[in-house]
């Protein structure tokens, strides 16, 4: 009440239940009041209403900041309390994701300092750093970059389609080896396959060799690793993790670990892939819209919080597999999960192969969805 400004910055965070009970009733008037009125009530109106009599006194502007600091982290001891009290409920339901997330919310409860752009202020240096911030980073394929307008960015979640065993993973290492090329450093986890066989993919890539012949290489391969890391002086991170059970905060705990005791972090993450995932939210087993939902808004999240790209798959519908041969187009609707990936996902890519395709050794992209390219209905 001594400070509007102080109010202003705080209110956003500030919750009634934060408080001793005999003052989350003041709480919740003050906010009602500053959302109607724009400005705090004065000590007699806020007595009058309340019954509490506050006590007022000059703030100096250079205090602001410091009390506003003070307050954040008050609430965000309070909301962990809260959550500490609540934690016999999730344990009784065996929500442990719940918890988790709520934990999660309320560690980054602060003050908000990135207050975005403001738009008319200095366009042309906005202008100028775009060619450096949003840079598009190319996939290795020209033909995608051009449909693509350059390439994929940062923050984006990359999505493979294929009915069952039509080449996700493949794709998706194939994209990895590509961004490796650059220099880029990325995770692998695999939900599907075990580690040592992703990395084998790998391996045929790098030394340009059928699986079978590398067991009779090794000295050869090894070093054509060597002399790959070297000259690109990428780092590459593949780990398995369980099927059934992972969700993305397993994956954002794995990241962290490594940024911890390796010093790495990615520029992209391929997770294979999200139909074996699990939603770190609470869903019922039958609402699978929901949990799709769940886990690809889960796993585009973790490539904002690392600023990198997530790359992934999800299957399609049996019946595409028949589409595929009748020479058919790849549409939305055959995705497993429906609009609930679809309406995530900012690139969807149908990697089409018939059984002709197979014997020449070819596959075909359709795309699906471009969120921001004009690159839907072409291959």
């Amino acid at each position: 009440i001594s400070s509007p400004e102080l109010f202003a910055r705080v209110n956003g965070i500030l919750q009634p239940d934060y408080f001793d009970a005999s003052l989350q009733g003041s709480i919740k008037f003050l906010k009602d009041y500053f959302q109607e009125n724009r400005a705090v009530p004065g000590p007699q109106i806020f007595h009058a209403a309340t019954k509490v009599a506050p006590e007022v006194f000059e703030i100096p502007r250079q205090d602001v900041q410091f009390l506003a600091e003070q307050i954040a982290s008050f609430c965000q001891a309070s909301a962990m309390i809260n959550i500490l009290r609540k934690g016999p409920g999730f344990l009784e339901k065996r929500d442990y994701g719940g918890m988790i997330e709520q934990f999660k919310a309320a560690s980054q409860i602060g003050l908000l300092e990135d207050l975005g752009i403001e738009y008319f202020v200095d366009p042309e240096a906005r202008l100028s750093r775009l060619e450096n911030e949003d840079k598009l980073i190319s996939t290795g394929w020209k033909d995608v970059d051009r449909l693509l307008d350059g390439g994929v960015g940062r923050q984006e979640l990359i999505n493979f389609l294929s009915p069952s065993g039509g080449g996700k993973s493949l794709n998706m290492m194939n994209l990895a080896y590509n961004l490796l090329e650059q220099g880029l450093h990325g995770v692998y986890v695999s939900i599907e396959m075990k580690d040592t066989k992703v990395a084998l993919r790998a391996d045929q890539m790098i030394a340009r060799m059928r699986s079978g012949m590398i067991k009779q290489s090794v000295t050869k391969v090894a070093h054509e690793i060597q002399l790959f890391g070297e000259r690109t002086g990428a780092r590459f991170f593949i780990k398995r993790m369980r099927e059934g059970v992972t969700n993305a905060n397993h994956v954002s705990a794995y990241l962290k670990e490594l940024e911890a005791t390796k010093a790495f972090k990615p520029d992209f993450v391929v997770v294979d892939y999200l139909d074996i995932m699990q939603p770190v939210r609470k869903v019922t087993g039958e609402n699978m819209f929901l949990k799709d939902q769940y886990v690809t808004e889960e796993v585009r999240g973790i490539g904002f919080d690392y600023d990198c790209i997530m790359i992934s798959g999800t299957q399609l519908a049996k019946s595409a597999t028949e589409m595929i041969e009748e020479g058919k187009t790849m549409h939305q609707g055959l995705t497993q999960g429906g609009a609930s990936k679809t309406n995530t996902s900012d690139v969807m890519i149908a990697a089409v192969r018939s059984n002709a395709m197979k014997e020449q050794g070819l596959y075909r992209f359709e795309f699906i969805k471009s969120r921001n390219a004009d690159a839907v209905g072409k291959s």
